[in-house]
């Protein structure tokens, strides 16, 4: 299933680039090819619903779309090969982000002159993630004004906005701690066009995505009005105040990150002991205080378990001391992969496949890159310890039941790897998984059971999933705040709920006189969404209630993030 299909006989002469397109309009061969992949929100749990859907420009292609099961997974068949295909990924209440894969392999045949065959693929596999869409704020277009996101802001001029006669805008700031998961649901794979023109690879300091409507209409800044934004940046960070940062926009028909003003580092209006970039800005979209990474080479083999070398496999990497990635590449028919990171930076590499709809997944590896200008033609190229995938499939069979032990039928039980299944009238669930494997067994409402998968031809791993089975009840505990984190409403009614169904999870609870909440009784071990009973709007947070044993009475409660509330 990874091998490689029907070469083009071209040859080109030159050093094409990471984006130059040569013979890539259309190709010959028309419609034969799979993108396939996984979505997963940004705690790794697989999210069913996503349209995912090519994109050509700004055009979405009709036809060429498909819906992620409830294990997450997406396939689009009949694909035209190219050298660069462009997706969009779209579910309500998520911000919608983009990724990017090759259906053309780029072999380097020339030793003096660099000269190119090209080949074209059967498949390609992706991975993404969606963030939460931030709270939905209301603004007055014709007065203007400051509205915040956990310390990202964006203040409008008066009568600054493309707006018509009708309802207030609708503003959503979706923002990103680049230092978590988080940074993963960042659209592009960090590639970007700096001002004068020269195609790089970024590593992030701060970013969010700023998206304005008026009803079903986008709204952006009218020609020639700016607008002024606030980037909180990690507390971890390397940036100190004065510094200043290259802003970049992204552009969702060229898929790029491109390089539009210049941020300054000072002290956060919201957060006196964090710092944050400042930047005025003529557009929304996603910005991001970013700065151009020096690359290195570094190379690496994929084989099975048994050490034989596998070829066409996906290998991806992701920055671990600096926030950026690596698009994905494929190994080469010696099972060799030779990919670009941050020179003399830590970085992790990790294999991906499929067998049908089970995703399979190397353990990572991590390697620091040599270098700048490090490469693999050279022998220079850091080398990376083998990636070592599965390659047969094992099972994993249980049954799901209530409180009270009774079997819950019709209930859909999905894994990490992509596998679902729905109970029968006895409860009982039977999934296919990648053997030898690291993975989550998921149902709505119910603790996740992580699990190591047994070997290929051994019995099934055995699950039965109780509610709160990792251990009794537990507890939440925060505070919420109004627009800063000074000002905090007394009396605020807090919910737990089901992050999916939206039911109720406990019972609600009355915050105090200083905005702090405490939510008891909850079942351990359990994804729930906390936010106030009576807002007009979602806002919440999404946590898990922790590993159970804590109560409120003895403040021994996992935390829950500050929530920024009812600020318009």
């Amino acid at each position: 299933m990874f091998t490689q299909w029907c070469r083009l006989l071209l040859v080109v002469l030159g050093t094409a680039g990471l984006f130059s397109t040569p013979a890539q309009a259309t190709l010959p061969l028309q419609g034969k090819s799979t993108i396939s992949g996984q979505v997963f929100d940004v705690d790794g749990r697989p999210l069913e619903g996503v349209t995912v859907q090519v994109r050509e420009g700004i055009i979405l292609k009709r036809g060429q779309k498909a819906v992620t099961s409830p294990g997450g997974v997406f396939s689009l068949t009949g694909i035209v090969p190219a050298q660069r295909i462009l997706l969009s990924f779209e579910k309500e209440g998520y911000t919608p982000t983009q990724g990017s894969v090759s259906l053309v392999n780029r072999v380097p045949t020339g030793k003096k002159i660099p000269r190119y065959e090209y080949a074209l693929l059967r498949q390609a596999t992706l991975s993404k993630t969606l963030l939460k869409s931030g709270t939905v704020q209301s603004l007055d277009a014709s007065q203007g004004g400051t509205l915040a996101e956990a310390g990202f802001k964006v203040s409008f001029a008066p009568d600054s906005l493309t707006v018509v006669d009708g309802p207030a805008v609708q503003v959503v700031i979706t923002p990103v701690d680049v230092s978590t998961a988080a940074i993963n649901g960042a659209p592009g794979e960090f590639a970007a066009r700096t001002a004068d023109g020269r195609l790089e690879t970024l590593e992030s300091f701060s970013m969010a995505d700023f998206s304005l409507f008026q009803g079903s209409r986008k709204v952006n800044l009218k020609p020639g009005a700016t607008a002024d934004i606030e980037l909180l940046l990690p507390a971890n960070t390397a940036l100190q105040e004065d510094d200043s940062t290259p802003m970049w926009y992204f552009d969702t028909a060229k898929g790029l990150w491109l390089e539009e003003g210049v941020g300054r580092v000072a002290p956060s209006t919201s957060l006196p002991d964090r710092l944050a970039v400042f930047a005025t800005v003529a557009h929304f979209s996603w910005w991001n205080s970013d700065q151009v990474i020096t690359v290195a080479e570094v190379t690496g083999r994929v084989v099975d378990r048994n050490g034989k070398l596998m070829s066409g496999v996906s290998v991806a990497g992701q920055g671990v001391d600096y926030a950026g990635s690596s698009s994905p590449l494929l190994t080469d028919a010696n099972g060799v992969y030779c990919q670009k990171v941050k020179a003399e930076a830590l970085s992790e590499l990790r294999a991906t496949g499929y067998i049908g709809s089970i995703g399979l997944l190397s353990a990572p590896q991590q390697v620091r890159a040599g270098v700048a200008g490090s490469r693999c033609a050279d022998g220079t190229a850091a080398a990376v310890a083998d990636l070592v995938m599965p390659i047969g499939l094992a099972c994993v069979s249980g049954s799901v039941v209530d409180a009270q032990g009774a079997a819950v039928a019709g209930a859909t039980v999905y894994t990490r790897s992509g596998a679902n299944a729905l109970t029968d009238a006895q409860g009982q669930f039977q999934l296919n998984v990648a053997e030898q494997s690291e993975d989550v067994i998921y149902t709505t409402g119910y603790p996740s059971v992580p699990l190591v998968t047994p070997a290929m031809g051994a019995p099934c791993a055995s699950v039965v999933m109780r509610p709160g089975s990792s251990g009794g009840t537990a507890c939440l505990a925060g505070f919420v705040y109004q627009c800063d984190m000074s000002t905090r409403p007394a009396g605020v009614q807090m919910y737990a709920k089901d992050p999916v169904s939206g039911a109720p999870i406990g019972a609600s609870a009355r915050g105090d006189e200083y905005g702090s909440y405490c939510l008891d009784g909850l079942p351990a071990g359990t994804q729930v969404r906390v936010g106030p009973v009576n807002s007009s709007i979602d806002e919440g947070v999404e946590v898990n209630t922790g590993s159970g044993g804590g109560s409120c009475a003895s403040n021994t409660c996992n935390a829950v993030p500050p929530l920024d509330i009812w600020c318009y």
